[in-house]
């Protein structure tokens, strides 16, 4: 091409676009001090900087320090004439000079570089947690009737986070400019709210939905629920169900003891967005009326009465509490009348009876064992003297039948003197215990039975 010693590497240039007014012939002239450096010509309408053939029209010819040629205009056409720099790479730096002929142009004005206005954009992440965004804050081209385009590097969508973006405009005749921003993503927040008025029965693994969850993007999957129980246990994972915004988490518990527990329910989504709310659970349960059982005191032989008060703390309780006593001394039975109550919202009562034994009821003689055996040595003995037939061997004999009657009189009364060891209730404090239990929950009470 005229003017390049070279047709490879990239070049810089200036251009300026005019529109004829008139039929005429122009002529352009560039002054240089170091001309050598550059090249003029001219293109109809425009110039292409991709392919400096398309749309050639004249040409200086070569390059120096004064180049000049003429051109024929036509009325309404538009002209741009170009001054390139011949060396390839940054631009030369060589001042000159454009001088046009004549009055046959309307506007004669260079090439300027569009300009590049980027600002920094914050949006929220959409359903798959990424967003579109412009970082564009009204980029321009100076140069009346250019077009630019604008793209940004890297484009979009964008993730959750800071995004550094270059905004690039080049305007119809190719110049460039560029602009830095950031495209920050935020996660929409995550809203809970724990479920007012949870009631949970102690005792029992119960399910319930424990909270609700608003989140604006996302699927029931993307959500990991924590719930800390408040009574000490290590904290579950609740399931969450629904779909965008609108979730459920859902919890499964026993509570070993009753009363107002706090729970907390907190979500993350695993992208960073985070939610939390804590909130009251009425855990129902029973006792004994919240008075200690008095103690009793009964001689062996008669029974003690204890009222037994469930009352519903907090109510309601509406399963069956039945009872049991330990620690019972021996000979003694305990029984409950009704054997079962169910409090509802209210107390209950059932009477408890203690009964003991006397002594006098155990007082039933039972023959030792060697008791038994004098019996039956003294009577072979006395059959073997009965059996002498001589008279003075009788008058013997009825000597020895009459100790023998003395000996076992004395040996039995000997045998019978420890037969009050097996009495009634044996005397003494002991420590009672009255369990009432219903379903998985039991609850202790204690009282002393003083037996005399």
């Amino acid at each position: 091409w005229p003017g390049f010693a070279s047709a490879t590497g990239s070049r810089q240039h200036d251009t300026y676009t005019f529109t004829a007014t008139h039929d005429a012939c122009t002529t352009v002239t560039m002054t240089s001090t170091n001309g050598i450096n550059l090249f003029t010509d001219a293109y109809s309408p425009s110039f292409d900087a991709a392919d400096i053939s398309t749309n050639y029209y004249a040409d200086s010819g070569a390059s120096s320090s004064v180049e000049s040629f003429s051109m024929g205009i036509t009325a309404g056409e538009t002209y741009t004439v170009t001054v390139h720099d011949v060396p390839a790479g940054a631009a030369s730096g060589t001042n000159y000079t454009l001088q046009f002929s004549g009055c046959a142009f309307a506007s004669l004005t260079p090439n300027q570089l569009p300009v590049a206005q980027a600002h920094d954009v914050a949006v929220l992440a959409g359903s798959k947690y990424t967003a579109d965004a412009s970082v564009d804050n009204g980029s321009y081209d100076p140069d009346a009737g250019d077009t630019i385009t604008v793209t940004q590097t890297p484009a979009g969508p964008y993730p959750i986070g800071d995004t550094p973006v270059i905004l690039t405009v080049v305007d119809s005749n190719g110049a460039t400019a560029q602009a830095n921003a950031t495209v920050t993503v935020t996660d929409p927040k995550i809203t809970v709210a724990v479920t007012a008025g949870l009631t949970w029965t102690a005792g029992a693994a119960q399910t319930q939905n424990v909270a609700t969850l608003t989140h604006s993007i996302g699927v029931a999957s993307d959500h990991v629920a924590t719930i800390s129980w408040g009574d000490g246990t290590a904290n579950s994972t609740g399931t969450v169900t629904g779909t965008a915004p609108d979730f459920t988490v859902s919890g499964t518990h026993t509570f070993a003891s009753g009363g107002t527990k706090t729970i907390t329910v907190s979500v993350q989504d695993g992208h960073g967005g985070t939610g939390s709310q804590a909130g009251d659970v009425t855990v129902t349960d029973f006792d004994f009326g919240g008075l200690a059982l008095p103690s009793k005191t009964v001689n062996a032989g008669a029974s003690a009465t204890q009222t037994i008060t469930i009352r519903p703390n907090p109510a309601p309780w509406n399963s069956a509490v039945t009872f049991a006593c330990s620690g019972l001394p021996a000979l003694t039975t305990c029984t409950f009348n009704p054997t079962s109550v169910t409090p509802g919202n209210s107390n209950a009562a059932s009477s408890l009876t203690v009964a003991t034994t006397g002594p006098n009821a155990a007082m039933i003689w039972q023959p030792s064992a060697s008791l038994l055996a004098t019996w039956l040595g003294f009577g072979s003995l006395g059959l073997f003297v009965a059996a002498i037939g001589t008279p003075r061997r009788k008058r013997v004999a009825r000597v020895v039948l009459g100790l023998l009657v003395f000996g076992v009189v004395t040996l039995t009364l000997v045998n019978c003197g420890g037969s009050s060891a097996r009495g009634g209730t044996p005397a003494g404090t002991y420590t009672i215990t009255v369990t009432a239990t219903s379903g998985g929950v039991s609850h202790p009470a204690t009282f002393q039975l003083t037996v005399k």
